[in-house]
């Protein structure tokens, strides 16, 4: 992690971005997102994802693409 948020930072995001992203990535790994509802399916009119769904989707738009993601 501590080689990721370096990496942000050395490519100018904002400290408090970095900080959100990796509490996010934490409880990630926490299994705080493992639920799944309806809502979004209600909502936006398609089926929801997994977050690791959704990065693997993704993964480009994270910056480099040497990056791997980590069940």
């Amino acid at each position: 992690m501590e080689h990721w948020q370096q990496a942000m930072a050395d490519k100018g995001h904002p400290a408090f971005l970095i900080e959100h992203l990796s509490r996010t990535a934490e409880d990630y790994q926490k299994g705080f997102f493992e639920g799944v509802t309806d809502v979004v399916l209600k909502v936006g009119g398609r089926p929801p994802q997994s977050f690791e769904d959704y990065i693997r989707e993704n993964i480009s738009v994270f910056g480099d693409r040497n990056l791997e993601v980590v069940s």
